[in-house]
């Protein structure tokens, strides 16, 4: 039975976190309220000519700092994406992952799709990768997420000799991840080399298909373009005429939200449906990203840009490779394909050919159940046991 006095503790403890959510709405609204002032400033300089600013040479390739995107038609045109789930299981002396990667190529004629292709096939099974060496949870996060981005590698590149595309689509970078974390580390280097290896050969089968190779980042957390915006564009616009003195103010005022926002974030008050901003450097120099030292000779033709495809989602980000030497008109390209693509729903505006290969790719707990149980069924229960956080008796 609850005591007076319980019930009296658990109405504090009931008051002290409704007084905690009421703070914390408050700061949400007064933080979207100053991002929706700065952008409604920054929203005049759309017709703005990037020419007319003194900015850093091949930092910024558009020539406008927003632009309105052209959706394609769809005409005899192919896309691939590229996307795989994994999951993991630690045990008592081993560790077990499963992952399911899946390319699928749509075929567009007069607008419309007419042919779907999956490979390397609609439900393929998915592979196991056990180890057997001891791995802390680091290691093991690491190399799982190496050994999935090694999957979608092989997958996209089979699938694009297999009859190539107009443009591949990966879920994510264009670019090896974790390598900071992997070259430095002598159990990673094996993982390591085939994945640099595996990003070459991708690279050099699309410049020679000519295939526009483009990854999508759903969720980017970067801040980029906003450190551009802050770094490089505001101080050459506060010395112009192309804002007033009271939108100067504005964003003089509200500087620091623009300073504490992710680029999705604040790029969602700026971005209409159909547009994208500028496109831009992957990174302002090879000192400052590991990952471009290990690509060295492309480093210089990797560009990003945000985009929104739909009313009621945020921006996402896009990462290109311009083979071309024309980066603007290679963005406005892959802008282009990918906005066509994307318009299919009001609220989750991403590739369709992603969002197929996401949904065929898909694994649950039970598929490594099912692993799981055949091992053990060969070894008996003692030989494998689940750790102690997996196997509570109550």
């Amino acid at each position: 039975m609850i005591t007076p006095s319980e019930k009296f503790l658990a109405l504090n403890d009931f008051m002290e976190l409704e007084n905690a959510l009421a703070n914390l709405v408050e700061q949400i609204r007064e933080q979207e309220y100053q991002r929706e002032k700065i952008a409604g400033a920054l929203k005049r300089l759309k017709a703005v000519p990037t020419n007319s600013l003194e900015l850093p040479a091949g930092e910024i390739v558009d020539d406008k700092l927003f632009k309105a995107v052209a959706r394609d038609e769809l005409q005899n045109l192919s896309a691939i994406g590229v996307d795989s789930s994994i999951i993991t299981k630690q045990f008592h002396g081993l560790d077990l992952m499963i992952v399911r990667p899946i390319a699928v190529r749509f075929s567009y004629e007069h607008g419309c799709l007419f042919d779907a292709e999956y490979f390397p096939s609609e439900m393929p099974s998915p592979k196991l990768i056990p180890f057997l060496d001891p791995m802390d949870a680091y290691e093991l996060e690491v190399t799982t997420n190496a050994e999935r981005q090694l999957a979608e590698l092989k997958i996209a590149y089979q699938t694009l000799c297999n009859g190539g595309a107009d443009l591949l689509l990966l879920d994510g970078s264009i670019l090896p991840q974790y390598v900071d974390r992997l070259s430095f580390n002598i159990k990673f280097f094996d993982i390591y080399r085939k994945l640099l290896d595996a990003f070459s050969s991708l690279y050099q089968a699309c410049e020679e298909r000519v295939t526009l190779l483009a990854g999508v980042i759903k969720d980017s957390r970067s801040k980029r373009l906003i450190d551009l915006l802050g770094r490089k564009i505001l101080p050459e616009i506060s010395s112009s005429n192309f804002l007033s003195s009271d939108d100067l103010a504005v964003i003089s005022k509200n500087l620091d939200i623009l300073e504490r926002s992710k680029d999705v974030v604040f790029l969602n008050h700026i971005l209409n449906v159909g547009e994208r901003s500028f496109a831009f450097k992957y990174s302002d120099s090879l000192t400052s990203s590991p990952t471009l030292k290990e690509i060295e000779a492309l480093s210089s033709k990797i560009f990003a840009f945000y985009i929104k495809t739909a009313p009621f989602d945020y921006p996402f980000r896009v990462e290109f490779i311009d083979f071309a030497d024309n980066p603007q008109k290679t963005a406005d390209r892959v802008a282009s394909l990918i906005y066509a693509l994307s318009s299919h729903h009001d609220a989750f505006g991403l590739p369709s050919v992603l969002i197929e290969a996401d949904t065929c790719a898909r694994l649950n707990e039970e598929d490594l159940d099912i692993v799981q149980d055949s091992i053990m069924d060969r070894l008996g229960p003692s030989m494998i046991m689940d750790l102690r956080r997996d196997r509570r008796p109550f």
